[in-house]
């Protein structure tokens, strides 16, 4: 008897386990305690709280089973937990606690228990608000609306909720744009202006794999809007266009200072020294890192140039490029360059900024680097805290400085864009580089690359000085340009006409 006995209790609680293990149920009030180290219990069985939303719901998951589901409980006022939720995967969404974003596509109102899908890729999403009932959110990449209205953004742009109601921030560099959500739907509806003045070029120059067993490779591929004119600033950009792609993509190889610089190039004569370098590029990359049929490692450099300012008395491009040869990650730069009209010049440092305020155009440029140090650390630094990090050797009191260590110096670009510039009277403020000088209608701007100013992660610094601050450094005036301000073409990638071919060399 009791043998049978025994043997019906193991099948009983057999059966309740794998009942327990089958998952949770909605409908049905479950006792939980929060333990340590993100757990937590329900009825017994043990699951990890993978996000906390709110002061009232949770996304936990059994944690000693493989292929398990997610649920989204929420704890009642009875103090029971009650299923609301359960999916393969489930996580929160920035910036709201009435969505919930389901297998990474569908987003789930647990207010109004209702769900829709959108057509971008919903894992990592931000809630940017809602008009005339529609909710639209962003994944950086692109911005979806509830119906299935999806914009997508330029490949250097995204999106943030703006300070303004009704209306988010598009960002591109250190240029920013407000719209309203309105603004925003249209948009994708419109077509965007030619710009019969340039051209945008698509080029790739690769080494493919030569077996289903390798994965390395090269490629170089550069998306470049280039000026069709024959003014000095055309001529002008196009040299420094065709010069900066050659550096960055030589440089990779260590062949970037076999051939000389240009300083102008005509319309056509760009596209012959682009395939020119490229081709070589090829070349070099087959001879030095393949060994028999086999390449030797993976190499990609991918370089974009787009206008982002035009008027009559100057024109600026934005210039960035991911060069990736190995090792955790690339060593990818940014920066802006303005051409002259007036001047017939590349503005730098040197030939803009008055002699005798160079210290002071310093001083400006590092109160703008802190206020953006402080935002990525979310902390607030001291002056002398953050000048002693940025200069090290920056002596606060006696002002006798030794000027060997600065911010170090180890890209290609950094050899022209007016690093080295200084009003030679020994302090420390006089040698901090002022790099990459640039002009827009926000004001003028200064790049620094990822190790110059802070760790990788926090990636570039654009220090963005407004024209009236910087009046008293400056000889001449650039403001009041409203022309050149950006439109909503510069941050969406908006239907065009026509797109130059691109060629697989």
């Amino acid at each position: 008897m009791n043998r049978i006995f025994s043997h019906t209790m193991l099948i009983a609680m057999t059966f309740l386990m794998l009942v327990s293990c089958k998952g949770l149920r909605s409908g049905i009030g479950l006792r939980g305690i929060i333990l340590d180290d993100n757990m937590m219990t329900l009825d017994g069985d043990t699951f990890r709280i993978s996000e906390t939303i709110g002061d009232s719901l949770l996304i936990v998951w059994y944690d000693h089973a493989e292929n398990t589901p997610f649920y989204l409980i929420e704890q009642k006022h009875n103090g029971f937990y009650y299923v609301q939720q359960e999916a393969r995967y489930i996580s929160a969404i920035e910036n709201t606690s009435k969505f919930v974003c389901i297998d990474n596509r569908t987003i789930y109102d647990h207010h109004d228990r209702t769900s829709f899908t959108i057509p971008c890729n919903a894992s990592h999403l931000y809630y940017l608000g809602e008009w005339r009932g529609l909710h639209a959110f962003t994944n950086q990449d692109s911005i979806c609306f509830s119906d299935g209205k999806c914009i997508n953004l330029q490949e250097y742009a995204y999106c943030m909720k703006s300070e303004q109601e009704g209306k988010i921030s598009l960002v591109c560099g250190v240029q920013t744009k407000q719209v309203s959500l309105e603004e925003l739907y249209v948009s994708d509806s419109l077509h965007a202006e030619e710009d019969a003045t340039a051209i945008i070029l698509k080029r790739e120059y690769s080494i493919r794999p030569q077996n289903e067993h390798e994965d390395a490779g090269a490629a170089l591929c550069v998306n470049l809007e280039i000026p069709k004119g024959n003014s000095e600033s055309d001529k002008a950009i196009r040299g420094w266009m065709v010069n900066s792609v050659k550096d960055d993509a030589l440089a990779m190889v260590c062949y970037q200072d076999t051939i000389p610089s240009t300083s102008s190039l005509t319309y056509n004569e760009t596209f012959s020294l682009l395939d020119k370098y490229g081709e070589l590029w090829k070349k070099i990359c087959l001879n030095d890192y393949q060994a028999g049929d086999t390449f030797v490692l993976i190499m990609t450099c991918d370089i974009i140039t787009r206008k982002v300012a035009d008027c009559r008395d100057y024109t600026t491009y934005y210039y960035q490029a991911l060069p990736y040869s190995g090792g955790a990650h690339g060593l990818p730069r940014s920066y802006y360059i303005t051409y002259d009209k007036r001047r017939k010049l590349f503005v730098h440092a040197s030939n803009t900024i008055k002699p005798s305020m160079m210290n002071r155009f310093r001083e400006l440029a590092l109160k703008n680097l802190k206020m953006k140090h402080d935002s990525i650390h979310g902390m607030k630094s001291t002056w002398d805290g953050f000048t002693q990090s940025v200069l090290p050797v920056y002596d606060t009191i006696s002002t006798k400085n030794d000027t060997a260590f600065l911010p170090t110096s180890e890209y290609m670009c950094d050899k022209w864009s007016g690093w080295n510039s200084t009003s030679g009277n020994g302090s420390a403020y006089s040698t901090f580089p002022l790099p990459h000088l640039a002009i827009l209608p926000e004001g003028f701007v200064l790049t620094y690359h990822p190790y110059q100013i802070d760790c990788f992660a926090a990636g570039e610094y654009h220090a963005l000085i407004p024209f009236n601050d910087a009046k008293k450094c400056i000889p001449f005036s650039y403001g009041n340009h409203d022309e050149a301000n950006p439109g909503l073409q510069h941050f969406i990638k908006q239907r065009k006409k026509t797109y130059f071919p691109a060629s697989t060399k």
